[in-house]
Formats: C-alpha cells, sequence, structure tokens
C-alpha cells in the first residue's frame, strides 16, 4: 500500500482490520481537497483493529472532520511504533486495547472548540474497558478540558508498563466512576499517583468543588492491584479518602515508597492501614510485598473482618506484628495466612494494649475456626505466634510450614487434631530456646496455597480474571 491515507478508498463495513500497512501514516487526511466528511469513518465503522501499522503516527492528520468515528465502539492497536497520538475522546467508545506502542503520548484528546461545535453528549461516557500495555512514552491518559467527560460506564482499567505516566485520572473524574470493578495497574516506573488534582485551569467551578471534597465514592470496586510501582507514593491527595465498600481483592506489591493509603469504608466497622487510612471489611483477599509500612492494620475495638480469607504479607522489613488479640477473634473466614520474609517482624499477634504487661494463668484460647493453611518462612526476628501465655486452637489445619524462624519460642503440637499451639516463657537453663522447623506439608509455599486456594473457594476468583484475550472484550463487562 503505497499512499499515507485511507478514507477515499475504503466504505461500507462496519469493521476494519489493517495489519502491515507500512506507508499507511493516517486514516483521515483532512488537509487535502476534496476531502469526504462522510463515508465509512463517520457513518459504519464500529470495530476497528490495527497490528503492526509501522509508519502510522495519528488517525486523523489536523482537525478530524465532523462526526469521525462517531460509531466506533471497539478500538484496538498493537506495535504501531510510530503513533504519537491516538484518538479524538468519543462519546460511543466502549472498549479501548492498546499494546507495545512505544511512542505513543496521550489516549484521548478532548478539543474543547469541537465538543462546543457539535453540541455532543458527554465524552467518553459509554467506555467500558481500557487497557494499556507497554505504552512506554504514555504522559497522559486524557489531555484536555476533562469537564467534558464522564467515565460513567467504565468498569475495568488494567495498565501496564507505561513508565512515563505520573497519574491516572484527575479527581473530579471519580465521582463519575459508579460501576468501576477492577483497577489493575503494574510497573509503571514514574506513576507517583492514582488520582491528582488536576490542572486547575481544565476545570469548571463545580469540578473544583468535587475535587475538593475529602471524600469521593468507588461504590462497585472489587479488585484493587497495584504492583511494581516504584515511584508511587499515594493513591490519592493526603486530605482525601476513597469509599470504596465492595472492595474483594486487594494487592500492594513492590511499592517501596507508598506510605499513605487512602481507601475506607464509611462504617464503623472498618480497618486502618498504616497512617490512620482504611479499606472495607468485605475485603477477602490482602496481599502485600515490598512496603515500607509500621503496620497493616491498628483495630478498633469494633473493627471486624468477617470475609477476610487469605491474607500474604511478604517483605515488609518494619512490620513488628500482625494482628492485634482483638482483630484475631474476629477473623471467622481466613483460611490462608502466611508471612514471609518481614526482616523485624517479632510477633503475629500481640495484645491490643501494648503498655500492659497482661501476663496471667487466664489467658484465653485464640481460635483460627477456618485456618487451614499457615506458613511462617524466614523471620529471623520472630519470637512468638502470640503473647505468653495464650493457646491456639486450629481445628480446621491442614498444611503447615515453620521454616528458618529460629528465634520462636511458640510450640505447635501436630501429632493429633486439632493443631494446638502455646507460647510459653524460655527456662533460664534454656540455652537454645528455639525450634526446628515444622514441614507438615510436602509442597513448598506457592504449591500449597494454590491448592488450598483452589479446594476451598471453587474458582470464586474468576471474576478477577482476564478473559479478553487480544480483543479487549469479556472480564468486567458483564450486565450489572
Amino acid at each position: 500500500m503505497n499512499q499515507k491515507n485511507l478514507t477515499p478508498e475504503v466504505k461500507g463495513s462496519t469493521s476494519l482490520k489493517l495489519e502491515d500497512c507500512e506507508d499507511l501514516e493516517f486514516l483521515a487526511d483532512t488537509t487535502k481537497e476534496h476531502m469526504p466528511t462522510t463515508g465509512m469513518f463517520t457513518n459504519y465503522l464500529v470495530n476497528l483493529v490495527m497490528k503492526r501499522m509501522k509508519g502510522l503516527k495519528m488517525l486523523c492528520n489536523s482537525q478530524p472532520p465532523k462526526g469521525f468515528l462517531q460509531n466506533l465502539e471497539t478500538l484496538q492497536v498493537e506495535k504501531c511504533k510510530d503513533i504519537v497520538s491516538l484518538y479524538p475522546a468519543a462519546q460511543n467508545l466502549k472498549k479501548l486495547t492498546v499494546k507495545d506502542c512505544k511512542n505513543l503520548q496521550e489516549v484521548f484528546q478532548i478539543n474543547e472548540l469541537l465538543y462546543r461545535e457539535e453540541n455532543q453528549a458527554m465524552l467518553l461516557s459509554n467506555l467500558v474497558s481500557l487497557k494499556l500495555k507497554s505504552v512506554t512514552m504514555l504522559r497522559w491518559l486524557l489531555k484536555g478540558a476533562t469537564q467534558y467527560v464522564s467515565l460513567q460506564n467504565l468498569k475495568v482499567v488494567k495498565i501496564e508498563k507505561c513508565n512515563k505516566l505520573e497519574y491516572l485520572f484527575s479527581l473530579s473524574l471519580v465521582q463519575s466512576l459508579r460501576l468501576l470493578k477492577e483497577l489493575d495497574i503494574s510497573h509503571c516506573d514514574k506513576l507517583e499517583t492514582i488520582f491528582e488534582l488536576g490542572n486547575d485551569d481544565d476545570q469548571t467551578e463545580s469540578n473544583k468543588l468535587l475535587a475538593s471534597a475529602q471524600s469521593h465514592d468507588l461504590p462497585r470496586l472489587q479488585k484493587l492491584q497495584l504492583c511494581g510501582l516504584t515511584n508511587l507514593s499515594s493513591f490519592c491527595p493526603s486530605n482525601c479518602f476513597i469509599n470504596a465498600p465492595a472492595l474483594q481483592y486487594f494487592a500492594v506489591l513492590d511499592c517501596p515508597r507508598l506510605t499513605s493509603f487512602c481507601i475506607q469504608r464509611d462504617n464503623p466497622l472498618q480497618s486502618k492501614l498504616q497512617g490512620g487510612y482504611n479499606f472495607t471489611s468485605r475485603v477477602e483477599v490482602v496481599q502485600l510485598d515490598g512496603l515500607i509500612w509500621l503496620h497493616i492494620w491498628k483495630a478498633p475495638i469494633q473493627v471486624v473482618l468477617s470475609n477476610l480469607r487469605r491474607l500474604e504479607v511478604c517483605n515488609c522489613n518494619n512490620l513488628t506484628s500482625i494482628f492485634s488479640v482483638m482483630l484475631v477473634r474476629n477473623l471467622p473466614q481466613l483460611s490462608i495466612l502466611a508471612i514471609r520474609w518481614c526482616e523485624k517482624l517479632e510477633q503475629i499477634i500481640v495484645d491490643d494494649d501494648e503498655d500492659e504487661t497482661n501476663i496471667n494463668n487466664d489467658k484465653e484460647t485464640l481460635i483460627f475456626p477456618r485456618l487451614q493453611l499457615l506458613w511462617l518462612e524466614d523471620l529471623p526476628s520472630l519470637t512468638s505466634f502470640s503473647p505468653l501465655g495464650y493457646h491456639l486452637l486450629f481445628p480446621d489445619l491442614k498444611k503447615l510450614g515453620v521454616t528458618d524462624c529460629s528465634q520462636m519460642i511458640t510450640s505447635f503440637n501436630v501429632e493429633a487434631l486439632p493443631v494446638h499451639a502455646e507460647t510459653e516463657a524460655p527456662r533460664l537453663d534454656d540455652t537454645c530456646p528455639s525450634k526446628p522447623d515444622i514441614r507438615w506439608i510436602s509442597n513448598d509455599y506457592d504449591a500449597a496455597a494454590d491448592d488450598e486456594y483452589d479446594d476451598n473457594d471453587g474458582g470464586d476468583d474468576e471474576e478477577y480474571d482476564d478473559n479478553d484475550g487480544d480483543g479487549g472484550g469479556g472480564s468486567g463487562d458483564d450486565d450489572e
């Protein structure tokens, strides 16, 4: 193909797939005389796929014609290395997938003048799925006047390896994210925050008021995963909270600068993260890795993590404990507990009032009623599982691994079911109070945890899987 634009020759189809067209620089050339303003790109096209378009720079090389791509619902762009600007924000687009477009700098450009001329409804109001991977020069998801944008149908956001991106959305857009179910961000080297205040020049007075509010809602958010974000320091501005009452899966992995996290549930039953921030008590899965937090949560009396089923904590070297006694009393569903490679961890469970010694012979039994897998690995400072004198009972425990915890004085009785454990002060003549490794299990942890999770959950976590494939449809797009 030797021509630089496509518009004059293509008409009539609702789907178009372009591959390996090296000479095509743009789909529509509006600089030429007698450029048609109607045709395939204004009236017909619904699905557009472009792959390995080596010379493609943009979809339209100047002001797009009226109604350009107005009916487009699905756009997939892969390995178009020269494209720098993707798409004028549209009303009807539902799914966008972009992969391996290394020079793309902006996803959506909001043209205020064009918007006013065409008197459109809110832009991007039908967008359901946004997936970006290896767009290494990307600086903006939305560039321009965001007051004309509504993300009211957006359900799935997955962004990976977008190394120039510093934030995702302005805080004024949070109010429109009423249907967002999954937010998965990974390996974006320069990302500093998820929601930021935005440019005052691009906001109306009402948007500025919304952005200044202290509490914002993500009422349908079920999965939140942040992974490998080495520059991330906050989730939103420090004076704001994000309410996420439906949150079920929460993972923060290898985010070493993250010191404040502003997720909460507007409910008396809430748990606190480091810095006094909160997340919903409906959480079922929590995975933390490579964090500098001093505490996971400091539980007030009324905290109930009644739905927590799986807790994994790895490489969190400032933690000294995991639970309080009060919090352990309210873990009825916990089935997997794994703590690994935390250098300063001294106890798994601590007394609620750390200022009181409170050691006596009347300590109660702490029961983990549904815990089936317990794994403690390479915890050099761990001295005990619980405070002195507590009796621990694991009536449903099936798999136990205690490895390289040489200072721990808690004894596990695994000779008969149910499994018991107790922490007792070492005798004065005990020169080596530490216990040998316990391997009441033949697998390594990852294999054991996967087996246990599969057995217990029966595929419940399928709602978090990405079944979209290359086409960008599927997961998160089910009917409400």
